[in-house]
């Protein structure tokens, strides 16, 4: 091809080992037509033609010759550039993982076809090219573009990832330069395929190997973690191991400023080496929360209570049981990976005949099943009738709090009569000592609400009014004051239960037991346990001038209305039915 009198369609090629040119005349299928003006791009093992024109007509097409085959073979794409264009720049470039070809500037016309305008009008537009689907896409840039302008030269600079034009014509000559930064959609040489392991907690220090394909031996190695909703990224130092693996450790995401916009979840990872752009490819690594004592809990037969039911509530010696492990995070929310580190404990209570002494028993044999989703099941029997406690520590896996966990330790009975199947979360106990306590929590909660919100409306509306007397509304303080002592003496006890209860609805429904209404009844109680605590802080403001005019007359009527509570609060918790009082 070239830029003479007549347009040419042949084909050279130079040998650059021995700088000898040779023409390539045994090439198969369709060439492109005659013309000049157009542009030559190497795609690998493959020449692109796009664009030119002419005495005859201007091109929009592509035309690809494979030099690879033997002999070479031509193909063509009829949907090609958007419209026809020649004297433009081109130049390819690997995109991570295809090759693209990038397309600046030249001349076109205003309109094509029959009656077109004749005016040739300069561009300045950008176009890239999928070198896979031969697919033209225009791209909006920004910043101040080059004037328009035709016959300039481009070059890719690779380390920087951008694209630099130089002079050309428009209305004139010109001698300046621009750059274009494309490192987002061209990235690296060399690629990110995978890394292992994919899953690390929040606290950071998990060793990570990255694998890819032609890392360049550098000790400039910086691997990115980034969170693209929050637009979030922190960098670590990477360590060079070969061509195709580099190693890293996790960051700690709470050293990020700013840290509460990275939490646990996906995030991607990307490379660079030696100052490169960052790799377009990327691998996703899943950071996970750490467990905290506090707040995880145990459930399940092995460690059922006995003080809603103490005659039922009894399981078997001699009879393996079980208990699950439930994991949670400082906010309270399960666990949804494995890893941590338990330690159970389990004791027999031993009174020694002839003597008071109370000594304890360990129980052997214990077994903790990791399940790889926050939850480890447990697995133990008693070796005869008795009191047993039992004890479960946190070790502070991923740098979470250790320590005992929520609720325990606690009590449980075994006898040697009692059903083998209380030991199994498949038996009757077990469901209706979890529907024993979804009632019971939603009693209390609906009745400690109630008990909260009617005085409230009596005391504001009738002390405004000034219809009561001063001793009904001592009577009315000493009621919700007695309350409010109850909610704050049973946060702990109660907030403990809500959790527990729904860990094991979850569970009971997860291994296919009918959980029915308790469903609806904990979720009920839970929102009046909210409720509750919402309305507590303006309640006590409300009532520190009320009680501190009549503290020293309602001290003795708070005192009798908190020991009525806590006879109605042991009634409900032994199943005997319940009182009412006037709360």
């Amino acid at each position: 091809y070239g830029y003479a009198r007549r347009e040419l369609d042949d084909l050279h090629c130079l040998d650059i080992s021995t700088m000898h040119w040779h023409e390539i005349t045994n090439a198969k299928g369709y060439p492109p037509d005659k013309r000049s003006g157009h542009q030559a791009c190497a795609v690998q093992s493959s020449l692109v033609i796009s664009g030119g024109k002419n005495s005859e007509m201007e091109f929009r097409d592509i035309h690809v010759i494979d030099l690879e085959a033997d002999p070479p073979v031509w193909s063509n794409f009829y949907e090609g550039l958007p419209e026809s264009r020649w004297n433009f720049a081109c130049r390819s470039f690997m995109a991570m993982p295809k090759w693209r070809m990038f397309i600046f500037g030249g001349k076109s016309r205003a309109n094509e076809g029959w009656g077109a305008s004749q005016d040739e009008e300069f561009m300045n537009d950008v176009l890239i090219v999928d070198t896979e689907s031969f697919k033209v896409v225009n791209v909006d840039v920004k910043g101040d573009p080059p004037p328009q302008r035709a016959d300039m030269e481009m070059v890719f600079d690779a380390k920087h990832g951008q694209m630099v034009v130089f002079s050309g014509y428009g209305v004139e000559w010109m001698d300046d330069i621009y750059f274009l930064d494309i490192s987002s959609m061209v990235g690296p040489t060399y690629s990110l395929k995978d890394i292992f392991p994919r899953m690390g907690p929040v606290t950071g220090g998990t060793t990570i190997d990255i694998l890819g394909l032609d890392f360049p031996n550098s000790t400039d190695v910086t691997v990115r973690f980034e969170w693209e909703k929050t637009k979030a990224f922190m960098t670590v130092n990477g360590i060079f191991e070969s061509q195709t693996k580099l190693t890293c450790t996790t960051p700690d995401l709470s050293t990020y400023r700013g840290s509460e916009v990275l939490s646990q979840g996906s995030c991607k990872v990307r490379v660079a080496l030696d100052g490169d752009s960052f790799t377009l490819t990327t691998a996703e690594f899943y950071f996970h929360s750490v467990t905290d004592n506090s707040k995880s809990l145990l459930f399940g037969p092995g460690v059922l209570e006995n003080v809603r039911d103490p005659e039922n509530n009894v399981l078997a010696s001699l009879e393996e049981t079980m208990f699950v492990i439930q994991a949670k995070d400082a906010k309270g929310k399960n666990r949804t990976t494995g890893g941590d580190e338990f330690t159970v404990s389990i004791k027999m209570k031993v009174i020694e005949e002839g003597s008071d002494e109370i000594t304890f028993r360990a129980v052997h044999g214990i077994s903790i099943e990791d399940n790889e989703d926050g939850t480890y099941l447990v697995r133990y029997t008693a070796p005869e009738a008795g009191q047993y406690i039992v004890e479960c520590k946190f070790e502070g896996t991923f740098g979470g709090p250790s320590g005992p966990l929520r609720g325990t330790p606690i009590m449980v009975i075994f006898d040697d009569f009692a059903p083998r199947a209380n030991n199994q979360f498949t038996g009757k106990l077990m469901l209706s000592a979890l529907k024993k306590e979804v009632d019971y929590l939603g009693l209390f909660t609906s009745s400690t609400l109630e008990g909260l919100s009617q005085p409230i409306e009596e005391t504001d509306k009738r002390i405004e009014k000034g219809t009561w007397t001063e001793e009904r509304e001592m009577h009315a303080l000493a009621e919700v004051k007695a309350l409010i002592l109850q909610v704050h003496d049973a946060e702990e006890a109660t907030e403990t239960l809500l959790a527990r209860c729904k860990s094991m609805i979850t569970y009971m429904k997860k291994i296919g037991r009918n959980v029915g209404p308790m469903v609806g009844t904990l979720k009920q109680a839970s929102a009046d346990w909210k409720s509750i605590f919402e309305m507590l802080t303006p309640l006590e403001e409300k009532m520190k001038p009320l009680l501190k005019k009549n503290g020293v007359k309602i001290r003795a009527q708070i005192t009798t209305y908190r020991e009525a509570l806590v006879e109605f609060k042991d009634e409900a918790e032994l199943g005997h039915g319940y009182k009412e009082y006037a709360v």
